[in-house]
């Protein structure tokens, strides 16, 4: 992370306070909602990350890395014992 430690720490810690761009602490805190439910996600959402300055495309990204993470995470909790 050369370096970038203390950020991604913080960022665990807590998005909210970390010293990282509005745009990404918007971005972060849709992936934060996907993580609950992609219903969770509202329009207010979407247009705090628009007015941060991010892009359909940087919008769209978060919701499917955060979703992937989140299949990735329930298919290796259901996954059978003998096979990890």
């Amino acid at each position: 992370m050369d370096g970038h430690g203390d950020v991604v720490k913080g960022v665990i810690k807590d998005p909210a306070t970390v010293n990282i761009s509005s745009k990404l602490k918007t971005l972060m805190n849709i992936a934060a909602r996907v993580q609950q439910s992609g219903r969770s996600v509202t329009p207010d959402d979407i247009e705090a990350a628009r007015k941060q300055g991010a892009t359909d495309k940087e919008i769209h990204d978060a919701v499917l890395i955060a979703a992937t993470f989140c299949l990735f995470k329930c298919i290796w909790c259901c996954w059978p014992d003998y096979i990890k």
